[in-house]
């Protein structure tokens, strides 16, 4: 891959205490790093020159000595060298922030964790155990302690010495299997460079005018529905107040885990949705004075993290992303602030957080999206050169499904529209986008129906009104599904043929590799891999086949499988990888991405390049890539001066 082989592992050990310390509820990395309590106690240094030498970590207790050594030997930003951390994103900074050094061959073993197996846990003491390595140690054994304290000096190099060794350790298990390693690694470094080398701008008004404003919410609400907050988010004293105003029947309950009957408002429980339509004021009110003061402080908290982010990072806001924080490689967010989950719908208030988000001074947010790009990786899979031709002419299949489904009139809502006609032409466009990707994953008609209750995946406030006047019935929700599935056919068949594959080579280990749809499934060492046309590999631990009566069930760690799920699973990595190669391809030519979400690319550039900056993106994302062929790739976007969802 390029990167130079020796090795050089770090991990510095700082002091934290009860009230000083990272975590989830606690303080950010940049907050923690940039504290005036910072204070380093040493740094643990493992330095592997060859493949056949191997040597063990050591404990410095200045690590400027060590460092500048290190400088010494592969130079000014340990560029002859590549340096090797778990969770780089805390030492990294620290090398930054600090030292002023910034490795440009770096790898973070909790990245290749992630990229192994996304939802199991991580840490380096989780993976010691998985890797049968030596164990961690306890860290709360070093609580309080300061630099100098000899009593805990020889424990602590030794545990950071183990924490060293255990790093390299996981470098060697995990590398190897490391796909696509050229794109993988540089993706790596990406997402680091989001975070502790930020470029976008915040608005640090905007953001305190929006925090006081979610905090005046609340308290129109509770005065609305005439409580108090601890009246409001109180179990027992909320269901008092219900069971005031409702009779006893009629109260929202449901059972736990251990059956026990508590409250049902969860946001997906249907018995809430029953709650905010009921006919009587006062439950309304009340409802929406208990979903004010459990939600509102979460994004109060929120906006507050990103505020205080942007001033510790000299006024640029970090951007925490996980490198494949989902099973399908896709990024997800971090660091309690999750700029992956910014959205354009419901609370006026809400809409409001991603225009926090700003260029810097004289430049220009490029906002660039694939369009339709899991609908048409589910149809290229799949083969259907009827719906890739569509594509190709540039039909709105969204628009065109609705239309059949519903026998009338669908295309985008125009901006000459008058907003009724607007209104019913989005309505039933969203019906077809819903059904479209939904009935693609092989959603039944229960869960569609459920899903235009809720408002869909994009929650579509217009679905939920056509629920409530009875023009969308489960009746009418079996006859798309049915519609859906003569009309597709081959989607069907894609569901039946990775399932079928799938199983094959999970019953029979040692059965050569099953290839369909430009996949290669294949079973090693308890996992079933699907190898996916990007040469990416997708990992199902511990699979096996199960039959109860005639029934074949495939179970995983993490849950069931079967065909829509691996379609659903295979389209999202596809559409990842997608997005992966545009961002590398953009920086290719020179522009800087720093930021991106889900198929979405965030490009900066200068006010003066900007359009040209646009032209190229959209030419990117509309780049069919070398082990794609025949797959349709459209792409549209914007200028603008706010991040706009």
């Amino acid at each position: 891959c390029g990167y130079p082989l020796p090795v050089v592992v770090l991990d510095f050990e700082c002091f934290f205490d009860a009230q000083y310390q990272m975590g989830k509820g606690k303080m950010s990395t940049w907050e923690y790093v940039t504290d005036s309590r910072y204070e380093e106690l040493g740094v643990a240094c493992l330095i592997h020159e060859h493949p056949y030498s191997r040597h063990d970590a050591s404990f410095w207790v200045d690590p400027r000595s060590q460092l500048t050594y290190l400088q010494q030997e592969y130079g000014q930003n340990l560029e002859r060298c590549t340096v090797v951390i778990h969770n780089a994103p805390f030492d990294a900074l620290i090398l930054l922030l600090k030292y002023q050094i910034d490795p440009p061959y770096l790898i973070d073993t909790l990245n290749l964790c992630r990229h192994i197996d996304s939802r199991a846990q991580n840490k380096l003491a989780k993976v010691c155990e998985r890797l049968h390595l030596p164990a961690k140690g306890d860290t709360n054994e070093f609580k309080g302690v300061h630099r100098g304290d000899e009593s805990k000096a020889l424990a602590l190099a030794s545990y950071a010495c183990g924490d060293g060794n255990n790093t390299m350790g996981v470098l060697e298990a995990y590398l190897p299997m490391l796909s696509r390693p050229n794109d993988e690694l540089r993706l790596m470094r990406h997402t680091l460079d989001l975070f502790i080398r930020p470029t976008l701008g915040f608005d640090q008004g905007g953001a305190a005018k929006l925090a006081v404003s979610m905090g005046e919410r609340v308290t129109e609400k509770l005065a609305a529905a005439g409580i108090t907050r601890k009246q409001a988010s109180g179990d027992k004293s909320f269901e008092s107040l219900l069971a005031a105003v409702l009779p006893a029947d009629g109260m929202p309950l449901k059972a736990d885990k251990n059956g026990k009957s508590i409250l049902a408002l969860a946001k997906d429980d249907p018995q809430l949705r029953a709650m905010q339509r009921h006919p009587n004021p006062k439950v309304r009110n009340l409802i929406a004075a208990r979903q004010a003061v459990e939600s509102w402080p979460l994004h109060i908290r929120r906006v507050e993290s990103m505020a205080r982010m942007s001033r510790l990072a000299g006024g640029c806001l970090p951007v925490p992303l996980k490198y494949c924080g989902a099973h399908t490689g896709r990024w997800s967010g971090d660091e309690a602030i999750n700029l992956h989950n910014l959205t354009n719908r419901g609370n006026d208030l809400l809409r409001q957080i991603p225009s926090l988000i700003l260029a810097p001074p004289g430049c220009k947010l490029v906002i660039t999206d694939s369009a339709q790009i899991e609908a048409r990786v589910t149809d290229w899979l799949a083969g259907d050169a009827a719906s890739l031709r569509d594509w190709e002419a540039g039909i709105d299949q969204y628009s065109l499904l609705a239309a059949d489904m519903l026998s009338a009139p669908c295309r985008k809502p125009r901006k000459t529209d008058p907003p009724p006609v607007a209104k019913t032409f989005k309505l039933r466009r969203d019906i077809g986008k819903i059904c479209k990707l939904g009935l693609g994953y092989g959603m039944g008609a229960d869960r569609l129906f459920s899903n235009m209750e809720l408002g869909g995946p994009q929650r579509v406030a217009e679905i939920i009104e056509q629920v409530e006047l009875g023009q969308i019935n489960p009746q009418m929700c079996e006859a798309w599904v049915e519609f859906y599935r003569r009309r597709f056919a081959l989607i069907p068949k894609l569901w039946y043929d990775l399932e079928r594959a799938f199983k094959w080579v999970t019953r029979y280990q040692d059965a050569e590799p099953q290839q369909t749809h430009g996949l290669t499934f294949s079973h090693v060492s308890g996992t079933t891999l699907v190898a996916l046309p990007s040469g990416r590999v997708l990992r199902y631990p511990h699979a096996a086949v199960t039959c109860a009566g005639q029934r074949e069930t495939i179970r995983y760690r993490w849950g069931k499988l079967w065909g829509g799920v691996l379609v659903e699973n295979v389209v999202q990595a596809i559409s990842r990888d997608i997005l992966g190669d545009a961002v590398l391809g953009l920086e290719d030519r020179g522009w800087h991405v720093p930021h991106h979400v889900h198929d979405e690319t965030i490009a900066l550039a200068d006010a003066d390049q900007a359009d040209r900056c646009l032209a190229e993106s959209i030419a990117v994302l509309r780049l069919r890539p070398a082990w794609a062929p025949g797959l349709p790739l459209d792409a549209e976007g914007k200028i603008s001066e706010r991040y706009e969802k």
